[in-house]
C-alpha cells in the first residue's frame, strides 16, 4: 500500500490473493501508518469493490471496516 500524499509504504506478500490476504494485509498497513487514511484507490483487486452501474463495497472490504473502526482517520 503506498500513501502517495505522505511517500508512505508498507508491503506484505502472501502466497494468494485471497479474501484473508487482502483483510490482513489492509489491517497490517493500517496498525504500520498508525491510522486509516481518507481515501484507497484500488488498481485491479476482486476484493476492494464492485462496478456495474453503480459503486458497491465487497464483504471483504465490509470486515476491514470492521476491524479498523477504531484506528484514527
Amino acid at each position: 500500500m503506498d500513501l502517495p500524499h505522505s511517500d508512505g509504504c508498507f508491503v506484505k506478500a502472501y502466497p494468494a490473493e485471497t479474501a484473508e490476504a487482502f483483510c490482513d494485509g489492509h489491517v497490517s498497513a493500517f496498525d504500520f501508518f498508525g491510522g486509516v487514511p481518507n481515501s484507497i484507490l484500488y488498481d485491479n483487486t476482486k476484493f476492494g469493490g464492485r462496478q456495474d452501474r453503480e459503486r458497491r463495497t465487497t464483504a471483504a472490504l465490509e470486515d476491514v471496516r470492521g476491524a479498523t473502526e477504531s484506528l484514527p482517520v
